[in-house]
C-alpha cells in the first residue's frame, strides 16, 4: 500500500457515515488515505502525538470531521503545519451549527479551512484536498479538470432535457 497523502480523522465512530463521502472522493481520484478516530477528550496524548507525527509519515493534508463544539481540527492544526480541513457534522442537537461556529472561529496561528455541514462538506473537503495535492501532482490537476468538465456536461444535458420537456408541455404535445 502506498503511503497515505491524506488523513481523514473523526472524533467518534458514529461520524464515519458522514465522512465516507470524503473517502469516496479520495478513492475516485486514486488518492491514498488513512482514516483514524482521535479523541481529545478521551485520549488527548494519543491525539496530540498523532498530530505531531503526521508530517513525518508523508501525509500532505488532514481532514477532520467532528460534531458538537468541534475543537479537533483546531487542535490538530496547532501541532502540525499541514493544511487542516474541518468538516462540521450534524450529530449534535444543534444539527452541526455548533460545530460550524466553533470551526469557523479558529484562533490565529492554528488556521483551518471550514467546509459546509455534513455530507456535502465532507465531499468538498475531499475535493479541496485534491486541489491542494494538485499543486504537487500535475496528474491530479488533469483529473480535477476532467472531473469538473464532466460535471458541466451533466448540467448541460439536464438543462437541455428540461428545456425540451418544457417546450413540449408548452406546445401541448
Amino acid at each position: 500500500m502506498e503511503n497515505p497523502l491524506v488523513a481523514v480523522v473523526i472524533s467518534a465512530e458514529n461520524e464515519l457515515a458522514y465522512m465516507e463521502e470524503c473517502e469516496r472522493t479520495l478513492i475516485g481520484f486514486g488518492i491514498p488515505f488513512e482514516s483514524r478516530v482521535l479523541s481529545l477528550q478521551q485520549a488527548p496524548e494519543h491525539c496530540i502525538d498523532w498530530a505531531r507525527s503526521v508530517e513525518k509519515r508523508g501525509v500532505k493534508v488532514v481532514i477532520a470531521g467532528s460534531s458538537w463544539s468541534a475543537p479537533l481540527a483546531s487542535v490538530l492544526s496547532s501541532f502540525t503545519i499541514l493544511p487542516v480541513i474541518a468538516v462540521p457534522l450534524p450529530i449534535s442537537p444543534m444539527h452541526g451549527l455548533d460545530a460550524l461556529m466553533g470551526m469557523a472561529q479558529s484562533y490565529v496561528g492554528a488556521p483551518i479551512a471550514t467546509m459546509a455541514v455534513g455530507k456535502p462538506g465532507a465531499a468538498n473537503a475531499g475535493q479541496l484536498a485534491v486541489q491542494i495535492l494538485a499543486l504537487q501532482f500535475p496528474q491530479l490537476a488533469d483529473q480535477l479538470r476532467a472531473y469538473r468538465s464532466g460535471l458541466a456536461k451533466q448540467v448541460e444535458a439536464k438543462d437541455g432535457a428540461l428545456y425540451q420537456d418544457r417546450q413540449r408541455r408548452r406546445l401541448g404535445s
